[in-house]
């Protein structure tokens, strides 16, 4: 009776073993394995023909349905770039540089927004067109990374358009609100 049972047992344990696996589904990274074509080696190769330097990561993520091989390079100057490779083609989706912004930038660059605040009143109405001018090139830089995201297929139209009607509302918003706007670089002020 005892062995009968340590069978039923087991048998048991295997079959709600065999039911909670089949209610799991699979995870991404079967299906990533399946569609990738191009072996890590060569998606750092093909990176590296990219964007010079050393890598510093690689990793294969799902982007919007797609394998795709993200690739950080660190160049000889220190900024880091994240060149993204189609693993199904070996196609470079998108290249990204980003600079590392310190502690020290932060503080800087808070600094120097609070001092155009500051002084924002004293500008005459061509010093403050100025600034937009800036800002609206700050905007503008925006809306060519994201239309290039587009053409790279990172992005569609129809999300780049909302991304960039935004933008646009932003820049109105800027102007009419009369308040010097927040500025993300340094830059040197009329």
């Amino acid at each position: 009776m005892k062995t009968t049972m340590k069978k039923v047992t087991g048998t048991i344990a295997v079959l709600a073993a065999a039911a909670m696996m089949a209610a799991v589904p699979a995870f991404a990274s079967t299906d990533l394995m399946a569609e990738t074509k191009i072996t890590m080696e060569q998606a750092e190769q093909t990176a590296l023909s990219a964007k010079a330097g050393t890598i510093t990561k690689v990793e294969l993520k799902d982007k919007k349905d797609t394998a795709t091989y993200e690739v950080t390079v660190t160049g000889s100057d220190g900024k880091e770039t994240e060149v993204e490779i189609n693993a199904a083609t070996g196609a470079v989706s998108m290249s990204e540089t980003k600079t590392k912004t310190s502690k020290e930038d932060k503080t800087a660059l808070k600094e120097f927004n609070q001092t155009l605040k500051t002084k924002w009143s004293s500008y005459t109405a061509e010093q403050k067109e100025q600034v937009y001018a800036l800002k609206d090139a700050e905007f503008d830089a925006q809306i060519s990374e994201i239309n290039s995201e587009v053409a790279s297929g990172y992005k569609t139209q129809a999300e780049a358009d909302q991304v960039i009607a935004d933008i646009n509302s932003k820049k109105t918003k800027m102007r009419t609100s009369g308040d010097a706007p927040g500025m993300k670089n340094i830059v040197t002020l009329p």
